[in-house]
């Protein structure tokens, strides 16, 4: 007999209801990392992700979810994309017209749904593993058939906040993993970043350009990428220059921030300078990249 803890042996679903439930793989379709959308505020995954609908050109809006079903959503994380986090239930009342107003996008929350607080201890602390395969099509799967081959991987303390502090060799973000971590103001990472000064990377994943830069003033590396949280540019030239161009939108969608060397604050800050004009010298930032001294 096997020892696994199944999802359902948590949320102890009927056959009944099991019938009525399908389950929604929440995965990147847009800008946005849904996890990351979560971390940031879990109401609006839950209900603009959870509960999206898809535009036709027809008009005419398939409709997955319908009066009377209950909604899982489970939300990809990052690093294992067998892993899922449990965000909420839903119970669907009905469908929702297309607003009139374009929103910009190919989806718009098309449906009515109340969350089940009888599950709400659970919401965004179950870590569970299915594998997704290639072959199995669409990301609304009914629960029946599917909820015993769920297996619960972790439940948390808490609420899923992100990983902690993973060691200085491994610290490479996107800009929207940069920005949950500093609004969280998680301890691990603002405690250890700011003890230490630097030189970093940051990439154009869209053109493969690069922006080597250096941290040296008070609250070394955390202080200067909150910088570039804030405006996008960190007050470096040519990063202005893009974010004028193409917008803020750019820089949130494109640019990673890769830590390349740090240093304690006993050490000069010329030698860390002199660090960073090695390093803009041997990925040739200057002349294929963004720096301009």
């Amino acid at each position: 007999m096997s020892d696994d803890i199944m999802f359902n042996d948590l949320l102890h679903l009927t056959d009944e209801e099991i019938g009525s439930t399908k389950i929604r793989f929440i995965m990147h379709f847009s800008k946005s990392d849904p996890i990351y959308v979560f971390m940031n505020n879990p109401d609006e995954l839950n209900t603009e992700w959870l509960l999206s609908r898809k535009k036709s050109n027809s008009g005419k809006d398939a409709e997955h979810l319908h009066k009377g079903e209950n909604v899982i959503g489970l939300v990809r994380l990052p690093d294992d994309k067998d892993l899922w986090l449990f965000t909420c239930i839903k119970h669907i009342s009905g469908p929702l017209d297309r607003p009139r107003e374009d929103n910009g996008t190919d989806y718009y929350v098309g449906y009515e749904g109340e969350e089940l607080a009888e599950y709400r201890k659970f919401y965004g602390r179950v870590i569970v593993r299915y594998h997704k395969g290639k072959g199995q099509q669409g990301s609304i799967r009914w629960a029946e058939g599917l909820l015993d081959k769920i297996h619960v991987v972790k439940v948390l303390s808490d609420t899923y906040a992100g990983d902690e502090f993973p060691g200085y060799d491994c610290v490479s973000l996107s800009y929207a993993q940069l920005k949950t971590i500093w609004d969280k103001d998680k301890s691990s990472w603002k405690s250890t970043l700011s003890r230490q000064q630097g030189v970093y990377v940051i990439t154009d994943t869209a053109t493969g350009n690069l922006y080597v830069g250096s941290a040296t003033g008070r609250n070394g590396i955390y202080q200067r990428w909150q910088d570039y949280i804030r405006d996008g540019h960190g007050n470096d030239t040519r990063l202005i220059a893009i974010v004028e161009q193409y917008g803020l939108e750019y820089v949130q969608t494109h640019f990673r921030y890769t830590l390349l060397e740090h240093y304690d604050f006993t050490v000069p800050k010329d030698v860390v300078l002199a660090r960073e004009s090695y390093w803009k010298e041997a990925l040739d930032t200057r002349k294929h990249g963004y720096n301009d001294n």
